[in-house]
């Protein structure tokens, strides 16, 4: 008699504990397609599944809001945020939705109709979730809530730190030859799917007006793969070690007209390939230059110039001037500087005017 109340007990007990509903972790996927030890945004993506099983009276599985919903927290905002696409279920049949391959969106799959589901929820890796948890709350007064998910460092494809051009002469335009853009990026992490050196390592490619890429250069030394430094060195790249998986690399490109409104961008050779946005040059134009050195006088400076066969007295003060998209400058320089592309034949001119009174000055000498 005792031995069967005991087991009657037992066997309340046991049903109330398999009657609890319940919140089970099953299973957690990450894809890590640049480094082991952090997710790449946009590129990496995450699975969180939880198996609900339980009686559907007290807590219902198909009851908007109160059947098992996943939370999560960002990084804008520590409180618990709702995930308002993961509901599973399809109103009004009830019936489990299949959201497979669908970014940032839920999968409700029935193991046991009315008994037992399982949810999947398919995350797209963005910055905001890093270091971040995710769980699965069920029902009201009390609510039921599984153990959560710890979600790996999320960082960024590849960092933009700076995109600048010098603007020399026009802050419209670049000058070709004259002016430079230069371009830098931070990258992190290194492991046998993408790797730091000369030969694997990113490289920075850019684009010219016909629409073709062209390999620029890398920051790592081709003799010895090491990180080398050359800050300030045009058309070249440099590369800044800040820890053992993290550089900063940058490309100094001198502007020209076939990369006018072109972009340039850094490329990860890998599996797969990361590549940085693409970043368009301004526009560049090509300005001629001619050089006529002008002697300076007392304060006063005369040259004659002969411009489709008139003759124009040019005055130019003590000081420089420099020409540029056909307006004259005054520069502070001792030395006085005209450029044009005309050179060879102003000169010409110049020197043949010259010659000219020489030889005037010559007869009039032997006239009288």
């Amino acid at each position: 008699m005792a031995w069967s109340i005991v087991l009657s007990l037992l066997f309340l007990v046991l049903r109330a504990a398999f009657s609890q509903p319940t919140l089970t972790p099953t299973n957690f996927i990450k894809t890590n397609s640049c480094s082991d030890y952090y997710l790449v945004e946009g590129k990496d993506f995450l699975l969180f599944e939880y198996e609900a099983a339980g009686s559907n009276t007290k807590y219902p599985f198909h009851i908007w809001f109160q059947g098992p919903n996943f939370f999560y927290t960002t990084t804008a905002s520590k409180t618990d945020i709702y995930s308002p696409d993961c509901y599973g279920f399809r109103s009004p049949d009830n019936k489990c939705i299949d959201r497979t391959g669908q970014p940032n969106a839920c999968t409700c799959i029935e193991v046991q109709p009315s008994k037992v589901y399982r949810f999947i929820f398919n995350m797209t890796a963005d910055r905001i979730f890093s270091n971040q948890t995710l769980w699965m709350t069920w029902g009201f007064s009390p609510h039921i809530t599984s153990k959560p998910y710890g979600i790996p460092e999320i960082r960024a494809k590849m960092e933009l730190l700076s995109f600048q051009s010098s603007f020399t002469d026009n802050e419209d335009f670049l000058v070709a030859g004259e002016d430079t853009t230069v371009l830098q990026i931070e990258v992190s992490g290194n492991n046998s799917v993408h790797s730091f050196d000369e030969k694997n390592g990113p490289k920075f490619y850019y684009t010219t007006t016909d629409g073709v890429s062209h390999e620029a250069c890398t920051g790592f030394d081709p003799a010895t793969g090491s990180c080398r430094k050359r800050t300030g060195v045009r058309d070249a790249c440099s590369c800044e070690m800040k820890t053992s998986t993290k550089y900063w690399l940058s490309y100094s490109k001198t502007a020209a007209v076939d990369t006018s409104k072109a972009t340039v961008y850094l490329l990860w050779p890998g599996r797969p390939d990361l590549r940085s946005d693409d970043y368009t040059f301004p526009e560049i134009r090509a300005i001629g230059t001619f050089y006529i050195k002008l002697f300076i006088g007392l304060g006063l400076v005369s040259i004659l110039v002969t411009v489709a066969g008139a003759c124009v007295l040019v005055y130019m003060k003590y000081g420089g001037a420099k020409t540029r998209n056909n307006q004259d400058q005054v520069s502070p320089d001792v030395g006085t500087q005209m450029e044009t592309e005309q050179h060879g034949e102003v000169v010409e001119k110049y020197q043949k005017a010259e010659d000219e009174t020489e030889t005037e000055k010559d007869r009039q000498t032997e006239i009288d």
